[in-house]
């Protein structure tokens, strides 16, 4: 072996010795094999601190992701209290901007964009008492990633005789 004095316990070399019958060898290491030593701990420190950097990034996106659902509950949490208070401007502050925001009230088919999505509010909730809206939502549920979310829910409404729309 490269790197190692080697001896025979019953030869009596030098470098052995021999306590109750257990031979002990002095193993001299090479600067080479020195070297490797190191290396084999410095990437074995390495792994280390890249497991710990991985497990890092993975608590890091599971807080955005709780984040983001948190953030999306709160959304859908004032969305609900603007309905039933019928509040047109809180209704607005909770809605999105772009053509990419949809609403699809029961009954009608789905209306995209904003101006048209609070126009269309607006009709709902003009003239609206407030608390005319009894809503009750169940089955919540919300998927949220770093970027984008959504909540989908079973709502039950019941609205008094006040006319809307």
């Amino acid at each position: 072996m490269r790197g190692f004095v080697a001896a025979r316990p019953s030869a009596k070399a030098p470098g052995v010795s021999s306590q109750r019958g257990h031979a002990s060898l002095k193993v001299a290491k090479s600067p080479a094999l020195r070297t490797r030593s190191r290396c084999m701990a410095s990437s074995q420190i390495s792994d280390a601190v890249l497991e710990d950097a991985v497990s890092l990034m993975d608590l890091r996106t599971q807080l955005k992701e709780t984040d983001a659902k948190l953030a999306i509950e709160d959304a859908n949490s004032k969305f609900y209290e603007a309905f039933r208070n019928g509040n047109l401007q809180a209704m607005e502050e909770v809605w999105g901007h772009g053509d990419h925001i949809q609403v699809v009230h029961p009954g009608l088919n789905s209306i995209a964009g904003r101006e048209s999505v609070m126009s269309s509010w607006k009709s709902i909730l003009t003239n609206i008492r407030p608390g005319a809206f009894k809503v009750k939502i169940e089955d919540v549920r919300i998927a949220a990633s770093e970027h984008n979310g959504f909540v989908t829910c079973v709502e039950m409404m019941n609205a008094d005789e006040t006319q809307g729309m």
